[in-house]
């Protein structure tokens, strides 16, 4: 009976990294296929890696990011030392990681408890949060301020850690220990990934992928973009994808992933969603999770047995040694001790006292040799220490000889460093120069090769560029509109079915700028300055100025009478005694009404001041009339400054401030100013002028031409 074939689970890690991971897949019976998206180097230049290692004294708390960050720095800091990490490293400098995985690196290293601190997240290992944040949640803060902290990661890591400990006082210093690559994947992958795209069933049943990194989720979306076709591309965005970390499914979600599962940190945890996925029962899921977690095990037991050997050796030493001193007491304490003999009573029998004399003659001996044996001992002592200070002394005048010797050889090497460091500096300098033709070189022969259609799409686009500027930051409506219809007719000129996407899309923007009503800012800006020049003129309520008059009519002279024989009723007839009468009472009126209209003019001047002595008014805000000169030239000041305001705000068009300026001007005109001013009330004219002028537009953009630009230039 035919089976249906294994699911293929596709692992993203770095091709060195993926030996775990893919062991556990196959013992679920699952077929995996590495498909790195990322390359582990070491950084380019080690130099500040090095000289950041060099004094770990000074550092507060070191931050490992990643295993990849321990491997690479403990390799730098063996290079260093020339020692392992584990007996160089200080035991008062604490260090902090974000996972189990890095401590388990360390601990390869020899740094472990209970010698060396370590900070990591807590919490089970189904609760705690594994990435920088659940870091600085068990970071204490106050015992880092003002102090230096070191973090080791690879290229472009994330700020948030950093940023986070800068603004709780610490001094941060970020090195970088490795680098992270884009492989480009060879076409024995690209196949394989496409023959489990285009099998039976539902793709999301047959394929599963591991994603384990933000950065190899975006490589991922662009190499299929270039790579697969439309169909694949969408077959691929509907596979089932796993990953460890929340940013990693939103980043997928992002690119348009559909089927995402969350599975927590660690191997394990990947292992155990994936039998789940592949429906693999509880027996064989716990198989493949203890086979990475058994080969990490004895990783770490081979790495770490040999800093415990030394405590070994160093028990069983102390064991030895004290084995041998008791026994060295002991045989003391039998020397010492008298023998066990029996003292008879001397009773003036000659053979008692004849049998005692011996044993102390011998002790006497054993005590004599004793002492000609240490005397020996300290005349050949006194003998060595002779000849080793003759041998001290020879050797120290050896040594100072080698000392000058050094200093000799010392100089003559600098100075031979010093000409080699200037040789190296000029071939720097031509190096330089040479990349610099190089690269000019290659300029130019990018410019020599792009085709007509490249130079035309990139002519358009400048113009476009700069229409798009001119609304953005000058709002120059004008300037705008010319610029795209330059463009358009440079796309007319060019007259290719191509370009008829780009054409429409140009065309309805610069419709959209044409519908835009025009607004006269210039003229509103010069009403505002005319305003400003006559705010000096204007007269105040509290009388700090002369109030203006109306012109006085002038008197005309009343026509003259008609001469005599020439009225209308009497033309051609000689005067009667009534007319010469009349004629001579008009010719003395005429005679007195100079003085009369001298007599009226005095008389309008006098009532004009005597009326100007008291006026009756009425007034709103009883402050208005109690302002003093200096208090009304600081009024005039402020009137200008708001008006001033008003004018920054018209030529930056932000109606809100304008129109809020003008009506703190206005207010303070009717509060303060005669309303019945003739001056005041041609400067509240200019004023609703200007604001009525001043109309806020919203300004179209060139969105449109330039995502129909971009996807031309994509084609």
């Amino acid at each position: 009976m035919p089976t249906s074939p294994r699911p293929t689970v596709v692992i993203t890690r770095p091709r060195e990294q993926s030996h775990t991971l893919a062991q556990g897949v196959h013992t679920l019976g699952l077929t995996p296929q590495v498909f790195p998206l990322l390359e582990i180097r070491p950084v380019a230049d080690s130099a500040p890696l090095a000289a950041a290692l060099s004094d770990l004294s000074r550092y507060a708390l070191v931050v490992f990011v990643s295993p990849n960050a321990v491997t690479h720095a403990m390799a730098c800091l063996t290079q260093v030392a020339q020692r392992s990490p584990g007996d160089v490293w200080p035991a008062d400098v604490p260090l902090a990681v974000v996972g189990p995985a890095s401590a388990l690196t360390l601990a390869e290293h020899g740094i472990a408890p209970p010698r060396h601190r370590i900070v990591q997240p807590a919490g089970s290992a189904e609760e705690a949060r594994f990435d920088s944040e659940g870091l600085f949640a068990r970071l204490d803060m106050a015992s880092l301020q003002g102090k230096e902290v070191l973090i080791v990661r690879g290229n472009g890591g994330r700020e948030w850690l950093a940023d986070q400990l800068r603004a709780g006082g610490a001094t941060v210093t970020i090195v970088e220990a490795y680098q992270r690559l884009a492989p480009q994947p060879s076409e024995a992958d690209w196949a394989a990934v496409r023959a489990g795209l285009q099998g039976e069933g539902p793709v999301r049943e047959r394929q599963a992928w591991l994603l384990t990194s933000s950065e190899a989720v975006r490589y991922l979306d662009t190499l299929a973009r270039e790579t697969l076709d439309a169909t694949d591309l969408a077959r691929l965005r509907e596979v089932q994808c796993f990953a460890p970390h929340a940013r990693i499914i939103e980043q997928a979600r992002a690119l348009g992933f559909t089927h995402l599962q969350l599975t927590g940190a660690g191997d394990t945890r990947l292992l155990a969603a994936v039998a789940a996925w592949a429906g693999i029962n509880q027996e064989e899921a716990a198989a493949a999770q203890r086979m990475p977690s058994s080969a990490s095990s004895a990783s770490s037991a081979s790495t770490s047995s040999p800093p415990r050997a030394p405590a070994a050796q160093t028990m069983s030493a102390a064991a030895g040694m004290s084995g041998n001193d008791m026994h060295a007491n002991s045989a003391a304490s039998s020397t010492a001790r008298p023998p066990d003999s029996r003292v008879e009573h001397v009773t003036g029998t000659p053979s008692t006292a004849t049998s005692f004399r011996p044993s102390m003659m011998r002790w006497w001996f054993v005590l004599v040799l004793i002492a000609v044996l240490a005397i020996g001992g300290l005349w050949w002592m006194q003998k060595r220490i002779d000849s080793l200070t003759g041998e001290l002394a020879r050797r120290q005048q050896a040594n100072d000889t080698l000392v000058q010797e050094a200093r000799v050889l010392s100089r003559e090497a600098q100075e031979s460093a010093k000409t080699l460091q200037a040789k190296v500096g000029g071939l720097e300098t031509q190096i330089t120069e040479a990349r610099q033709h190089q690269v000019a070189l290659e300029q130019l022969y990018q410019d020599f090769t792009r085709n007509r259609d490249d130079w035309e799409l990139a002519e358009v686009e400048q113009l476009l560029n700069s229409a798009s500027q001119q609304l953005q930051l000058t709002g120059n409506l004008q300037a705008a509109l010319s610029a795209a219809q330059s463009a358009d007719a440079r796309l007319a000129r060019a007259d290719k079915p191509r370009y008829k996407a780009l054409r429409r899309a140009l065309a309805r923007d610069i419709e959209r700028m044409k519908d835009v009503p025009s607004t006269d800012i210039i003229g509103a800006a010069i009403k505002l300055d005319e305003a400003i020049l006559q705010i000096d003129t204007l007269p105040l309520l509290s009388g700090e100025t002369t109030l203006e008059r109306e012109p006085r009519p002038t008197h005309a002279a009343k026509p003259a009478a008609p001469p005599a024989g020439k009225s209308a009723g009497n033309q051609g007839v000689g005067p009667t005694a009534a007319q010469e009468a009349e004629a001579a009472a008009g010719s003395w009126r005429a005679h007195l009404a100079p003085v009369g209209a001298w007599f009226a003019a005095v008389w309008a001047d006098v009532r004009d001041d005597v009326l100007g002595l008291i006026q009756v008014r009425r007034v709103e805000h009883t402050e208005a009339m109690l302002l003093s000169a200096d208090q009304g030239w600081f009024l005039r000041e402020n009137l200008k400054l708001r008006l001033l305001n008003a004018r920054l705000a018209l030529l930056a068009r932000n109606d809100a401030s304008f129109r809020g300026d003008l009506e703190i001007a206005n207010k303070l005109l009717v509060k303060y100013f005669d309303s019945k001013s003739r001056r005041v009330a041609s400067v509240q004219l200019l004023l609703k002028q200007a604001q009525a002028s001043a109309v806020s537009v919203t300004l179209p953009t060139l969105a449109e031409s330039m995502d129909a630009l971009r996807a031309l230039k994509r084609e």
